[in-house]
């Protein structure tokens, strides 16, 4: 496969100290193989278990990984707010800190970006609990009925193109998981290009699952319910 000119991989951490010196490691290699120009971009997201130090370790002994510290913890829509604002390469892929999405596969969005402005992973196979397999099910079946987008997932891998994630002024609050439904319904709404791509999807080897917190969910669908009366109501009258 050639080369992509320029990647980022960006990784939002929190509380990943058992994964992320492999997640971020398996990233360099991958990127070294895909892109010409490449960063990993690590944005640990107020973590207490040591992952800001592995991250920093890695960053003084490798000039293409830069790390971004939240001082406090800002949630799923915090941490990847940072990762698109602060990435620097025309190409940006959002990888997993816990392992559960293999940094290699990017390969397999790249070959499908000539296609489009954003490539959109969806799982072969799913080895979560029963009920994180319902949560996701429920969630992705009112995304789409609220918004249209067809898509079979939104919230495993993406590959975005810079230009897509620039035009767009993201409104998900912090400790809501609103990032990925905003960006990926405005990106639709607006007519750019999408791709998706089956991935296989591994279990979590170290830390703790952070999309089943109850509150997170509570705000996550209030947020869903703003943004679709903002977008698909008003804007109608």
């Amino acid at each position: 496969m050639k080369k992509v000119p320029a990647l980022t991989i960006a990784i939002p951490a929190y509380n990943e100290a058992g994964s992320i010196e492999k997640v971020v490691m398996e990233a360099l290699a991958a990127a070294k193989n895909l892109a010409s120009d490449f960063e990993i971009l690590v944005v640990n997201d107020g973590s207490t278990d040591g992952t800001g130090i592995t991250v920093d370790t890695l960053a003084s002994k490798n000039q293409h990984i830069r790390v971004i510290h939240h001082p406090k913890n800002q949630g799923f829509s915090g941490a990847i707010k940072s990762c698109y604002k602060q990435a620097k390469k025309d190409l940006i892929f959002l990888l997993p800190a816990d392992g559960q999405i293999a940094a290699s596969d990017c390969k397999l969005f790249l070959k499908k970006i000539e296609e489009a402005d954003v490539v959109v992973g969806y799982r072969k196979n799913n080895p979560e609990p029963w009920v994180r397999r319902l949560n996701s099910k429920v969630f992705h079946t009112l995304y789409r009925t609220l918004f249209g987008v067809r898509l079979r997932e939104i919230s495993t891998s993406i590959l975005w193109r810079k230009k897509v994630l620039d035009s767009i002024n993201i409104t998900a609050i912090p400790g809501s998981a609103l990032i990925e439904p905003e960006v990926v319904y405005k990106a639709w709404k607006a007519g750019f290009r999408f791709a998706e791509v089956a991935i296989p999807y591994y279990p979590r080897t170290s830390g703790k699952a952070k999309g089943s917190n109850p509150f997170m969910i509570l705000v996550t669908i209030r947020e869903l319910l703003r943004l679709w009366w903002e977008q698909r109501i008003l804007q109608k009258k």
